[in-house]
């Protein structure tokens, strides 16, 4: 059985509908055969997003890309700390200028360079190989 590509996306906005499109994409299931779905973001926002949503599948929090874990049928998230959620306003922007930003605390934030380099490096190992086959 081959190796599913491990692909990690960013919530978005934690007062938009990123993290609910976000959530629901996972939660249908429809991803689970093609690799395997990352979420990157405040662990506190993507639980607040599955209940607005009324998405029931399991939250596992991860700590790193290289060791997504082996359930199934879970939203991993990879939370690199750093956000409150209670200082956002559901529904109202989170930000009011480009330099404040969703996630600019990300910005120095060695681990989840890290983590994007490793994602990244995937990605290109998975492409390489279906373009040999």
């Amino acid at each position: 059985m081959a190796t599913l590509p491990l692909i990690a996306t960013m919530i978005g906005d934690p007062a938009g509908i990123g993290p609910e499109v976000a959530v629901k994409a996972i939660a249908s299931g429809e991803l689970d055969r093609l690799c395997i779905p990352v979420l990157i973001g405040d662990l506190g926002v993507v639980k607040r997003a599955a209940h607005v949503s009324g998405v029931t599948r399991a939250l596992q929090r991860i700590d790193s890309v290289d060791d997504p874990g082996t359930q199934t049928h879970v939203i991993r998230v990879l939370d690199p700390g750093g956000f409150d959620v209670s200082s956002c306003a559901f529904g109202q922007p989170s930000f009011t200028s480009p330099t404040s930003a969703p996630f600019s605390h990300f910005s120095n934030d060695a681990k989840i360079d890290r983590q994007a380099a490793l994602a990244r490096t995937r990605l290109q190992r998975c492409a390489a190989e279906r373009q040999a086959r």
